[in-house]
């Protein structure tokens, strides 16, 4: 009995020192935990791991039911963003049909882009080719022509530009007046303008003759200057807030890749048929035209010879070349550059 007392002392006591220390708390638990059996403590990790998983599960669903509205809103953004005008809708649709869809990207990526306009449109009978381009340009032909023919329904409101261009637009469709007078107009400017060899015969001075002052009175009158050397004000490639001179080759009455095959070729061929037709309709003895159009043609076909192809002209780096228009001097002498460019520059922007 003596021995049992003392052991049940020294368990109170060491409770009670358990207790009353300062990690009294932990050490109760660790106690408590001693006691229990092996399977009570197996239980006790599966309540702890349940509870963790539950809890966790718990927050998954909070998480996800807080996403949704911004999933929702996202998407709402989404379809806000994709455009649904009629212009856009008719966009689409027009490169979906240009598109062959049936050919794999990676095997023939021209295909599966142009494939469907190449088989859909056809080259009209009058063109060399059609493009993407060429049928926007037809379709504002189209719209460019009903506002010309619009009436206005106040002639006094109506912008001086749109009325200048309906009475030229009405000029040109008037067919009876043109009719009425012939070719004279046309013989006159060409008079004007220092005269046609062909047309002149043995009156034409060709001692006379500068291709620069042709150049000059041609931009007096409004026509292209651009026939030996091409001249145009154009935006620096390389700082879009400067506007620079674009000095380039000549501009050809027909396409370089046509010209340098020579008058062997059909098309170059039907171009100077075509030469001598306008000469002999103006006035022209025909074999004087045929020889003199013949030397005329000759002369197109060594300017084209001497232009860059266009597959040389696609490397923008290579064609900028920025210098003074002091510099052209030592390019090509023979040119008074700077009377040149004023003559062809309106007033508010002649060079100094």
């Amino acid at each position: 009995m003596k021995m049992s007392n003392t052991r049940d002392s020294q368990r109170d006591l060491v409770s009670v020192n358990m207790s009353e220390s300062p990690n009294g708390a932990a050490s109760s638990i660790s106690t408590w935990v001693s006691t229990k059996t092996h399977r009570e403590k197996k239980l006790m990790l599966c309540l702890l791991i349940l509870s963790i998983i539950c809890f966790g599960l718990i927050l998954l669903v909070i998480g996800i039911s807080t996403k949704k509205p911004s999933m929702k809103s996202s998407l709402n953004s989404i379809e806000d963003s994709i455009c649904l005008t009629p212009g856009c809708i008719a966009t689409s649709n027009m490169i979906l049909k240009n598109m062959k869809n049936s050919v794999d990207p990676c095997e023939d990526f021209y295909q599966f882009t142009c494939g469907g306009f190449e088989k859909n449109v056809k080259i009209p009978d009058d063109r060399s080719s059609r493009s993407q381009f060429s049928i926007i340009d037809d379709e504002l032909v189209i719209q460019l022509r009903a506002i010309l023919e619009e009436e206005a329904e106040d002639e006094v409101s109506q912008s001086k530009v749109f009325g200048m261009a309906k009475n030229a637009y009405k000029a040109c469709m008037d067919t009876d007046k043109i009719e009425a007078i012939g070719l004279e107009p046309l013989k006159t400017m060409l008079s004007t303008l220092g005269g046609w060899p062909v047309l002149e015969g043995n009156t034409w001075d060709s001692s006379s003759f500068s291709w620069i002052d042709l150049v000059y009175k041609n931009r007096k009158h409004g026509y292209s200057t651009d026939y030996l050397i091409d001249f145009s004000i154009v935006t620096d490639s390389k700082n879009s807030s400067w506007r620079v001179i674009d000095i380039d080759q000549a501009s050809l009455g027909m396409s370089r890749e046509y010209l340098i095959k020579g008058l062997e070729d059909n098309d170059v061929t039907s171009y100077y048929n075509y030469m001598v037709n306008v000469a002999v309709l103006l006035g022209a003895d025909k074999k004087v035209a045929e020889k003199e159009m013949k030397e005329s043609l000759l002369f197109e076909i060594e300017l084209a010879e001497a232009s860059q192809a266009r597959e040389n002209r696609r490397n923008a780096t290579r064609m900028y070349n920025p210098m003074k228009i002091k510099d052209l001097h030592t390019l090509a002498p023979m040119v008074p550059w700077l009377e040149y460019i004023n003559n062809i520059l309106t007033e508010d922007f002649t060079g100094g």
